[in-house]
């Protein structure tokens, strides 16, 4: 662990000293198997549940009982049993009985992204926001790859990281995908490099109204400190910032002349400096370049050279349903953007757009 700050190391010490005995995950897709598994791994005695009963829940299930596990499926009750921690999977809203439950008990409960990056003993980026974190996640991490860093997308965009960590525990960087429904019990989450690109509406009839969604959002950043980069759009870092109380280096990014990270015209600046030139890329409009912006902050947070930014999005392929072109037919462009699922999506979408549109 010599590689790490003083004060991460000292996070990460904590975590690895911590011996779980019995531990309850609830919820059994991708996260929640990934997070049995790897407390499997450590020793844990672990008990599974789940409210639903699929083909792929009982393929899960015969897994985890190979190894181990007590799994129940098609349950609502939660056994009575001296658990010391309680794992969330994501589609476990914070409302639910079963939390209330785990609380009336006393019971830790924390989120799989927690317990996954509680094990790192490498170096954590997290990328939140209600539209283009997918896009932000993969550009930084193949922005850390072309500085020759090993790096590893996880969280909503690829593999859950607990399962990163049970096959790759020596990965230097993970680039995480955060949504809101994972903060809703974060308690300790902490990572060295926080991205928030955007708040407009969005999961709302989960958590109520907006004032919740973003504070929500803010919760990322409450637990840095010192050298920890917290790296917000610049028209809400005042109000993240007040929400959060985070104590990390804290910069902007944005459009306007007064933010830390400006695009403009299809470059990046800081200050009078340009630290990336994006134009003919897939990042060279207002929309993405905003995106853009915040992945170089980070990367230049980090003291690795922006010039891997404009590497990476040089080669970048975008990904599947986001703004993908499918075909070119007599001059005409079909575009599948299926993944804007909001109106706000929707129209960064039209706005990346030059020429005539027909939305269907």
């Amino acid at each position: 662990l010599d590689h790490l700050r003083p004060d991460r190391r000292r996070d990460v010490e904590d975590s690895m000293t911590e011996k779980i005995k019995n531990a309850l995950v609830l919820g059994l897709g991708g996260s929640g198997a990934a997070a049995a598994s790897l407390l499997l791994s450590e020793g844990a005695a672990v008990t599974a549940i789940d409210r639903a009963q699929t083909d792929s829940l009982r393929d899960q299930a015969r897994a985890l009982e190979k190894k181990g596990a007590k799994v129940f499926l098609q349950r609502s009750d939660i056994p009575d049993m001296p658990f010391e921690l309680c794992v969330v999977s994501p589609g476990v809203p914070s409302t639910s009985p079963w939390i209330a439950e785990m609380n009336r008990r006393g019971v830790k409960v924390i989120p799989e992204l927690e317990l996954g990056w509680s094990r790192l003993t490498g170096r954590a980026a997290a990328i939140t926001g209600s539209n283009g974190k997918s896009t932000a996640v993969k550009l930084f991490a193949e922005a850390l790859q072309q500085a020759g860093q090993a790096a590893v997308p996880a969280g909503n965009y690829g593999p859950a990281i607990s399962k990163v960590v049970l096959e790759q525990p020596g990965a230097p960087w993970v680039v995480l995908e955060v949504s809101t429904f994972q903060m809703e019990t974060a308690v300790e989450f902490r990572p060295d490099v926080g991205i928030l690109l955007n708040v407009n509406p969005n999961h709302l009839d989960r958590h109520g109204d907006m004032a919740a969604y973003t504070a929500l959002k803010a919760k990322m950043f409450a637990k840095a400190r010192g050298k920890d980069a917290c790296i917000v759009y610049e028209p809400l870092l005042g109000k993240i910032r007040q929400l959060s109380k985070g104590k990390g280096r804290w910069i902007s990014f944005g459009a306007s002349r007064t933010a830390d990270y400006r695009y403009d015209g299809g470059k990046i600046f800081h200050g009078k400096q340009c630290k990336a030139d994006l134009a003919g890329t897939h990042f060279g409009n207002e929309i993405l370049g905003l995106a853009a912006a915040a992945v170089v902050a980070g990367i230049d947070a980090c003291g690795i050279d922006p010039e891997c930014v404009v590497k990476a999005a040089k080669s970048f392929s975008p990904l599947p349903h986001r703004m993908q072109v499918v075909r070119e037919i007599g001059g005409v462009k079909f575009i599948n953007d299926s993944k804007a699922t909001n109106l706000a999506a929707m129209s960064a979408a039209l706005k990346m757009l030059p020429g005539k549109v027909r939305l269907i």
